[in-house]
């Protein structure tokens, strides 16, 4: 784990001398050490919200 540790923190030095705007956020550079929250589509989020909309409108008359 240490050295998986100090390789990746070589690596993103090297990124960040040669390509900073290229630089990993932390849970990129260690996907093991944080767990990494699913987000969910807007498009989805949208046709649900639609979809809803729609079956209250129909029941509301």
């Amino acid at each position: 784990m240490l050295a998986y540790i100090v390789y990746t923190g070589a690596s993103l030095t090297a990124v960040g001398f040669n390509n900073p705007k290229q630089f990993p956020s932390i849970e990129q550079a260690f996907p093991n050490l944080f767990e990494r929250e699913e987000q969910q589509d807007w498009r989805i989020m949208k046709q649900r919200v639609e979809a809803f909309a729609k079956a209250k409108n129909q029941e509301s008359r």
